[in-house]
């Protein structure tokens, strides 16, 4: 009994490591072109980890080195990995503290935040208000 399950949560999982784990092949003769495609890899997997994602992580996912990501994210995005990893957490936050009844300690640690004054230091610079006061006027009902 269950067969069918474990053979479903199996396939599952193979198909995650195929469509994630893999090297990046770029067959263009454009450098521009690479890059774009790099960086849309880049903010892929930065978006899908970025509770956690380093630039060291980023290194060894796409074999190269952690400047070259900064240059990447600076030439089109017009901002460096560490503050577009922190906008992109920022974001999340708000979209978390809109909707989840969760505190605001708890939504800092699922964002990649674990000093609580850190947050909400990034929090008021990038929104202008503070956690609480985000989620004041941005939720229905009152969740700390």
């Amino acid at each position: 009994p269950g067969w069918e399950a474990i053979v479903k949560g199996n396939l599952i999982r193979l198909f995650s490591l195929l469509c994630t784990d893999y090297t990046l092949i770029l067959h263009s003769s454009s450098q521009e072109a690479k890059e774009k495609v790099l960086l849309y890899e880049l903010e892929r997997y930065i978006r899908l980890h970025r509770g956690d994602v380093t630039a060291g992580k980023l290194e060894e996912v796409f074999h190269y080195h952690r400047n070259y990501f900064n240059l990447v994210l600076k030439k089109y995005r017009g901002i460096g990995f560490q503050e577009y990893v922190q906008k992109l957490r920022i974001e999340y936050a708000c979209e978390l503290l809109s909707a989840a009844n969760i505190s605001v300690r708890q939504i800092a640690a699922m964002v990649g935040y674990t000093n609580n004054s850190f947050f909400h230091h990034l929090f008021q610079k990038y929104v202008g208000v503070s956690p609480g006061e985000y989620r004041r006027r941005n939720s229905q009902g009152s969740f700390d």
